[in-house]
């Protein structure tokens, strides 16, 4: 993913199959998000004895969220279709059966860890959920053929990350608060301007779309390349303070998307794509700014929301709980999910480009809920880190490859 190959991406759902760049998805249109169908995974079936050894870094926090949230947009839906992983198909209402039984096993789990004092406690509860797991659920990986990327290797999948800025924000436009943040406008012409037309030529200034002003526009960008966001409103000359509300992608201008660090790169500005190099060129050359932006004429439109930004189903991402695969190959969303790859440490997380960063391994369950369009192939996710200074350092330094696992009750 470019720079998401150090801020990961879920860019922008601009790209997105279901949700779209170059073909504008209504997401008003819930019905058409999820027809009956159905769908297949390009996954085969491991044998008990293949089985991970599953155990979750974070001890499942979240996870009861992450699956409520699910199992609420489930329940809306008549999950008449059907899904094959591996060699078997299911009925789709077996994903709903899988995350109600699932957590019945996370509470079980955690209600051990409670109830059994001692550093004993934890490998004697998960042990525990190894053995429910190998009894009840059916695991599977990407089904990886002769001229995929990672072919024959024991990690066959990359993991990059994305995550939730935020952005300081006004009402007002003033000299600090220069540069707006706009939802979609319905016109085709004003939705069609390109990057530089509208940050540099105002484009679409005074026609009602804007959002709210923020005071760095390099935050906008990556606003842009994340998806979605946070607004925290600073008080207005009256006093007042707006509420501060999320963000979610709505739509773009349709044209193409070029990462700014490549163009950069390519003019000698910078000699890697990280997020802290391209900051620190654009603070000391503004100057420059509006040359390299204009290098991504693709722009960004979006939507006022009071959860956290959406997955490609339309369900809030959960921190730390989330994740992005290819839409094109895992079409429906909410399946059960088991990573083992390495993330940024917390005790080396210092302010974003300071220090030396550290990776350690972990292994964690995840849903499968959103997709990207810089997410291509069997092997290939992207990891929701959620809203906070270590997962803007986490997401930028997401690079790694590891093992992916579907999770599917037995029938």
């Amino acid at each position: 993913m470019s720079i998401r190959f150090f801020i990961s991406l879920f860019i922008i759902k601009m790209f997105l199959s279901l949700g779209a760049a170059a073909e504008e998805f209504d997401l008003s249109t819930d019905e058409e998000l999820w027809p009956s169908a159905a769908y297949s995974t390009p996954t085969k079936a491991l044998s008990e004895n293949e089985y991970p050894d599953f155990e979750d870094d974070i001890d499942f926090e979240n996870m009861e969220t992450v699956i409520s949230r699910q199992i609420a947009r489930y329940k809306k839906r008549s999950l008449s279709g059907t899904i094959q992983l591996g060699d078997t198909t299911y009925s789709l209402d077996m994903t709903l059966r899988s995350l109600e039984e699932f957590l019945v096993l996370v509470r079980k789990t955690q209600n051990c860890m409670k109830s059994l004092p001692g550093k004993a406690t934890r490998p004697v509860c998960y042990q525990m959920l190894n053995q429910e797991i190998r009894s009840r659920f059916n695991v599977y990986v990407p089904d990886l053929q002769p001229g995929d990327p990672r072919y024959g290797e024991t990690n066959t999948t990359l993991f990059t990350g994305y995550y939730t800025p935020t952005l300081k924000g006004s009402l007002t436009k003033t000299k600090d608060y220069p540069w707006a943040v706009y939802s979609l406008p319905s016109r085709s012409r004003e939705r069609q301007k390109d990057r530089e037309a509208i940050d540099f030529e105002g484009a679409l200034d005074g026609k009602g779309h804007e959002l709210f002003y923020t005071n760095n526009l390099f935050e906008v960008y990556l606003l842009h390349v994340e998806g979605g966001g946070k607004v925290e409103f600073v008080s207005e000359s009256d006093g007042s303070k707006p509420d501060d509300f999320y963000l979610s992608y709505a739509g773009t201008n349709g044209q193409s998307w070029n990462f700014i660090s490549k163009y950069m790169i390519q003019q000698g500005m910078i000699s890697d794509p990280s997020i802290a190099s391209q900051r620190r060129y654009l603070e000391a050359h503004p100057e420059r700014q509006r040359e390299v932006y204009s290098s991504c004429p693709s722009y960004v439109y979006f939507k006022k929301s009071q959860h956290q930004p959406e997955g490609s189903d339309l369900v809030s991402l959960t921190n730390r709980r989330s994740l992005a695969t290819d839409s094109k190959l895992y079409r429906f969303k909410g399946l059960l999910t088991y990573v083992k790859t390495t993330r940024v440490d917390e005790a080396s997380v210092g302010p974003i480009g300071s220090g030396k960063i550290r990776h350690k391994p972990f292994s964690r369950f995840f849903l499968d809920q959103d997709t990207g369009g810089a997410i291509k192939g069997k092997g290939r996710v992207d990891l929701y880190f959620g809203e906070s200074h270590y997962a803007a350092v986490a997401a930028s330094n997401q690079k790694a490859t590891g093992e992916l696992f579907y999770l599917m009750l037995k029938q």
